[in-house]
């Protein structure tokens, strides 16, 4: 009952927001081409929707008041037509930077799991059964800090300097977005893009992911004599991946190795610094020409923070600039909580414990599944 209740509170919250900031959805370009769908409350997905103009938008919005909304990457003839049917006519270039993508040591700290019958929580990730009730089945629950939120960035940045140097795309053409949970959207429009099939996508992603590099590529060729390799191997004002790799790599050092230790040791350090110069990203969401896109400006269903354009990356701060809701204390009963950094303040941990929050942390920590409105 409790849960049903603080789910509501959730959801009252979130038309309030909607009402007073209806005038913040604007929609994608084109709207009429676009797939629209959106969330429930009660974790239902409703999609294949069409609108003709940004009112019939916000006149959605306002009436149902979704959890999360979104809009298709891809452009259709018919969007509100079957998938087949739809009659596609392109895509925005769409890439999705998540902080668990990126390797980072701070996640242990703040990631655990809370197990699914019971909602007990667990910091240690490789227990298998819960202690409380013996079942088995257990929820990860991944969180972000400043750490890996600045790890997050740094892949962005990546992605940005791949886009304007490598594929010559002008910088106003690239749109950065916080994602209102724990990471970045990158959206390109442009119409060289557009008209990109899946095969080029695909090879999009592998150039930024560095996939099938090969050593001879690189100027490590097998057999060849060691003081040859100075002039095989890239240097720094070289374009492409042989520069960056060429920027990051002592040359001197590599064909050490290679006279002392052998080709395998020496295409390691290589390999190295290729896995290094490499974009973090998913490549199931550029991959995917029918994707659905979470709506700019609109709140994130399992936060409650709001998606949002960054305009300065570096002194974009999520837990602060896309903060939805007021500082309204609000009681609330938190099973468990790492230390979080919210609206310039922090909080927590908490285990176990009844404690009075903003309401803005209170709306994200109930989103989480790890808290609840508390008993009056």
């Amino acid at each position: 009952m409790l849960q049903e209740a603080s789910i509501a509170f959730v959801k009252s919250k979130f038309r309030e927001f909607y009402f007073k900031n209806s005038d913040l959805i604007t929609g994608p370009p084109e709207p009429e081409r676009r797939e629209i769908g959106y969330e429930t409350f009660e974790n239902t997905m409703i999609r294949h929707l069409r609108v003709n103009d940004v009112g019939e938008l916000r006149a959605l919005v306002l009436q149902h008041s979704p959890r999360s909304l979104y809009y298709s990457a891809a452009y259709y003839q018919e969007p509100n037509l079957p998938m087949e049917e739809k009659g596609w006519l392109g895509a925005d270039l769409f890439l999705d930077i998540d902080a668990d993508m990126v390797p980072t040591e701070c996640a242990r700290r703040h990631n655990f799991k809370i197990c699914t019958k019971c909602r007990t929580p667990y910091a240690n990730l490789s227990e298998r059964q819960c202690y409380n009730c013996g079942n088995v089945e257990f929820e990860e629950q991944k969180w972000v800090c400043k750490v890996c939120i600045g790890k997050t960035k740094d892949e962005v940045e990546k992605v940005l300097d791949f886009f304007i140097q490598d594929f010559g795309i002008d910088a106003d053409d690239i749109e950065i977005y916080f994602s209102g949970n724990r990471g970045y959207h990158i959206l390109v429009r442009t119409q060289d893009v557009k008209g990109l099939g899946q095969r080029e996508r695909l090879e999009i992603i592998d150039y930024l992911m560095g996939r099938g590099i090969s050593p001879e590529f690189l100027g490590l060729i097998k057999g060849a004599r060691p003081e040859n390799l100075y002039h095989l191997l890239p240097s720094p004002e070289e374009p492409g991946w042989r520069g960056r790799v060429g920027r990051q790599t002592n040359k001197k050092e590599v064909m050490d190795v290679y006279r002392t230790e052998g080709f395998e040791r020496a295409w390691s350090i290589i390999q190295a610094k290729v896995d290094a110069a490499a974009a973090h990203i998913d490549p199931v969401v550029t991959s995917d020409l029918h994707r659905l896109i979470r709506m700019e400006n609109t709140l994130h269903g399992e936060t409650g923070l709001i998606k949002k354009r960054c305009y300065d990356l570096n002194s974009f701060q999520p837990t602060v600039d896309a903060v939805a809701f007021g500082r309204e204390p609000v009681k609330i009963t938190v099973s468990y909580s790492p230390e979080i950094w919210f609206d310039e303040q922090n909080y927590g941990p908490y285990r176990d414990e009844v404690v009075e929050v903003p309401e803005s942390l209170a709306i994200y920590l109930i989103l989480k599944g790890t808290a609840r409105l508390a008993r009056p």
